[in-house]
């Protein structure tokens, strides 16, 4: 039962955490619900190790038996760092920059012609004489040193949704790589030998 759960959730899980670093809009639509899925994959793979090592005490142990063993030994270790990329993934929109870039494109979504008050406002400023007495500060200086800013938090931004893919592609890979191995593994352990080309003859009753 466990495994079959390993099967689905595990490659569910490395599609979505690539989708949603990918794809920032997927990533504030589904929210939270990626991270609990991968903790919920976590708590899969793991049970179904300990099943595993419960059934290896209490079958005959072959070549077979003992290399599938090996490879589901290796599944945790894949399974923590898909969980732990899938938060850290989700955990952008914490973060200053990420929200900078979601409020940029808040903005391109809405222009300022559907704000007059906003758009006017704009217009004040941008025409308005440029006041640097005692007690002012220039407008123009104000713009440039946010502008600055918001360059460089955009970079930052731009950079961490990088690395978050990079992860995020290297992990979904790797964990779904690793599951099929393991699933590919298993199933040779419980059919080598033990089943025949040609239909076997009846069973007499007892």
């Amino acid at each position: 039962m466990f495994i079959h759960a390993v099967v689905v959730l595990v490659p569910l899980t490395a599609l979505l955490v690539v989708g949603t670093a990918v794809w920032p809009a997927a990533r504030r639509r589904l929210g939270v619900a990626v991270p609990i899925l991968a903790l919920v994959m976590l708590g899969a793979v793991q049970l179904t190790i300990s099943a595993g090592e419960w059934l290896i005490r209490r079958v005959p142990v072959t070549p077979l038996v003992r290399a599938h063993a090996h490879l589901a030994d290796g599944m945790l270790p894949w399974a923590i760092v898909l969980a732990v990329v899938a938060i850290a993934v989700w955990a952008q929109r914490f973060l200053p920059s990420d929200r900078v870039v979601s409020s940029r494109r808040a903005e391109d979504d809405h222009p300022d012609r559907d704000r007059p008050g906003r758009a006017e406002g704009a217009a004040r400023v941008d025409s308005g004489p440029s006041r640097t007495g005692p007690g002012t500060v220039d407008t123009e200086t104000l713009t440039r040193v946010s502008t600055a800013s918001t360059g460089r938090r955009s970079t930052l931004a731009i950079v961490i949704a990088g690395v978050a893919v990079v992860a995020a592609l290297a992990a979904g890979v790797g964990a779904t790589v690793q599951c099929y191995r393991v699933g590919e593994a298993g199933s040779r352990a419980v059919w080598t030998d033990n089943f025949s080309a040609d239909p076997l003859p009846p069973t007499p009753p007892h």
